[in-house]
């Protein structure tokens, strides 16, 4: 579906004010001509500013800061105008601050400006001869797939200054026709610094009945008659309270407050738009015959083969997972209406509602009832909250109804392993799938396992002698999903290359020694990956000290024990845990001689993880082993600070394993910090499935050992 969502995520200096800031843009193709003003329509009342307000600098994070948030929107005609004003108050913020872009969808939307005025020693200057301007078509959803056209007005402000005040205003008319005439918008702020003046209005006409939700927090609001019989609402607050975003929230947490304005009377209503915007799959069916066939030939199965109904299934939506290419033209009411399926086969791309009707389509054909069901991909356990409406959803999945209930698969997420009734789904929530029976809303149940189980086998003959390090990794349920997915689109030769750096961060001369080899059972959806490393300096003999050591930990998790010591114990929103989840990391040091080693076991016993941790000997060789499993999707906000005890507790005392050699010395575990840096930024962070790469969306940067 369009990138258009409900929810608005405030920005750090310019929070939900339909506003950005380029941060490089040639000015070489832009026009020197006045920009274009017109008049405010007749329904638009701004708010006269005082550009004297001032706020306390020191809550100032950034060069400038927002003075004036004035958001209004008509219902008829649909449009929306805003009006802000900010502050410059250091050099540092003159580039951004010179620099305002404003988008808008022409296919269905037009921008009218309206004005801008600079503020400079208690004089007001009318600054549009001062300002370079061009529209440009940006595209900035490419890299995730998305083409959409819609327009950016770039206006970039001459001889801006330390202390000025930039005020300016604009509006937007028009509605996506596809979401038909029923209205519903929303106003949204909140920044990290409090807002001076706020204030929302709504127009309402005679005979239109708008609903008003407010979320997290309650504006005053007032109401009074307009000259054509309708009514204006009014929300206004004076030095709006910062709002700080706590680390390693949930994605569903919300923190900025936000008001829904909307006339679709239920959840059923929206189900009912869903249904007429999707194309009827008996019908679609119909004209996929030919490449049902051709699905289940390349399958395997020959002409008068006779595949189980599960089989045919499967085949349908690894077709739909792996060889329709995501990619989505979002124009128009093709936001949210799905391409005819035949042109989805032909042309080999859609976007997730492009391949859930495709799979819905040919999964009948294989004789399964299959329906679209819309979710949000964040925000899905709130969802509920919500006062209907379509914009609550920006993804589609596909729902299939089997003999033990409702299958879910998402046909976005390419090269996922198992058999049918054990395919992983990121759990979205709740959901509305697209059937004629049924609550509009349902409830998606949590989806299948997450393990990977690494087994690393230190070796040498002798304390100066060579080592060597074999490694085996495995990865089940979607963790084998997302090495199976990164195999294909990085390439052996790429993850060879990150594995080597991230062990030559501890051990600087290691070399590869064979090349990665994988086994993958796609249908049990087991990978396995095998790693092989010669290891000059295996052990090592630090400045100062005489005998020789290694130290070993369990990468596999031990990024998720970190970081949290930097955070402040008070916080408002819960911490986020990746939730459900398996980590096992064995470790073998076959000795050089035969070393006194203290053997023990360990269990953690806490409300939102269980560690393990054992260390024996059997000869020359130590075993180590390690298992983690987090018991609970996020720790309650007022837990934090007894969670950061007790995880810094087990992270200091059994994530790591120093080996001295020398029989004199007994070899016993030793908290200290593994010489390489642990470098998993987003540890306890829960990325969505599909945010990792079912859309297409970049994954964030992490140490080539540590990205599951």
């Amino acid at each position: 579906m369009s990138g258009e969502h409900v929810k608005h995520q405030a920005l750090l200096c310019i929070a939900s004010l339909y506003v950005g800031i380029l941060a490089s843009t040639p000015l070489v193709a832009l026009d020197t001509d006045s920009i274009p003003i017109e008049k405010r329509a007749a329904w638009i009342d701004p708010v006269t500013l005082d550009p004297s307000i001032q706020i306390d600098l020191s809550l100032v994070d950034c060069g400038f800061y927002y003075i004036l948030n004035d958001q209004q929107k008509s219902v008829s005609p649909h449009a929306r105008y805003f009006h802000g004003a900010y502050r410059v108050i250091n050099n540092s913020g003159l580039e951004e601050a010179s620099k305002i872009e404003i988008t808008y969808s022409p296919a269905y939307e037009s921008l009218a400006l309206h004005g801008i005025r600079v503020y400079r020693d208690g004089a007001s200057i009318d600054y549009r001869a001062r300002v370079r301007w061009k529209e440009i078509q940006r595209e900035q959803g490419l890299d995730n797939g998305m083409y959409d056209e819609d327009r950016t007005m770039l206006l970039v402000l001459e001889d801006i200054r330390k202390d000025d005040v930039i005020e300016y205003d604009y509006s937007v008319s028009g509605a996506n026709p596809i979401l038909g005439n029923r209205y519903y918008e929303l106003f949204s702020y909140g920044l990290d610094y409090p807002m001076a003046v706020a204030h929302f209005r709504l127009v309402v006409p005679k005979g239109r009945e708008i609903r008003i939700k407010q979320h997290l927090r309650e504006l005053p609001v007032s109401e009074r008659a307009t000259n054509d019989g309708g009514k204006e609402l009014i929300w206004e607050e004076k030095n709006s309270p910062a709002i700080k975003m706590d680390e390693r929230a949930p994605s569903w947490y919300e923190a900025y407050p936000w008001i829904e304005m909307g006339e679709w009377d239920s959840w059923e209503s929206v189900r009912a738009w869903g249904r007429s915007v999707f194309p009827d799959r008996e019908k679609s069916a119909k004209s996929l015959a030919r490449t049902y066939a051709e699905i289940l030939e390349k399958a395997g199965y020959a002409e008068g083969a006779k595949p189980s109904a599960e089989d045919r299934l499967l085949a349908v939506l690894r077709f739909v997972q792996d060889e329709i290419r995501y990619f989505g033209i979002e124009i128009g009411d093709n936001s949210h209406r799905p391409r005819n399926p035949q042109e989805v086969v032909a042309t080999r791309f859609g976007d997730c509602k492009d391949k859930a009707a495709l799979f819905c389509a040919l999964a009948s054909l294989a004789g399964w009832e299959a329906y679209p069901a819309l979710v949000n991909s964040d925000q899905g356990k709130n969802l509920g909250e919500w006062l209907p409406s379509p914009r609550a959803f920006d993804h589609v999945i596909a729902a299939v109804r089997g003999p033990n209930g409702l299958m879910w698969f998402d046909p976005t997420i390419s090269y996922q392993g198992g058999k049918i009734g054990s395919i992983w789904a990121p759990d979205y929530g709740t959901v509305m799938i697209l059937s004629a029976d049924g609550p509009a809303l349902s409830q998606m149940p949590s989806q299948g396992e997450e393990t990977v189980d690494v087994h690393e086998t230190y070796s040498s003959d002798g304390y100066e002698n060579p080592g060597r390090l074999e490694v085996v990794s495995t990865f089940r349920g979607y963790e084998a999903d997302k090495m199976r997915f990164k195999l294909a689109n990085t390439g052996r030769s790429s993850i060879e290359k990150d594995y080597l750096e991230f062990y030559q961060q501890s051990f600087p001369k290691a070399e590869k020694k064979t090349d990665i080899a994988t086994e993958d059972d796609r249908d049990a959806n087991v990978l396995v990956m095998r790693e092989s490393y010669s290891i000059p300096e295996l052990w090592s003999v630090k400045e100062g000290e005489s005998q020789p050591k290694l130290y070993v930990y369990p990468y596999t998790f031990s990024g998720y024990f970190s970081g949290v010591g930097n955070m402040g114990s008070s916080r408002k929103a819960p911490l986020a845990l990746k939730y459900p989840w398996k980590a096992s990391h064995s470790i073998t040091v076959h000795l050089p001689e035969d070393l006194k080693v203290e053997e023990s076991d360990y269990a953690s016993d806490n409300p939102w993880y269980r560690l393990k941790y054992s260390a024996s000997k059997n000869g020359l060789d130590v075993e180590l082993r390690f298992d983690y499993e987090p018991t609970a999707e996020t720790v309650a906000a007022n837990d934090f600070g007894v969670f950061r005890k007790r995880l810094e507790t087990d992270s200091d005392d059994y994530l790591g394993y120093t080996l001295t050699g020398g029989k004199e010395e007994e070899v016993a575990k030793t908290p200290q910090e593994p010489k390489m840096p642990l470098s998993v930024g987003l540890a306890l962070i829960v990325t969505a499935a599909a945010a990792a790469y079912g859309f297409g969306l970049a994954r964030g940067k992490k140490s080539a050992k540590q990205d599951w």
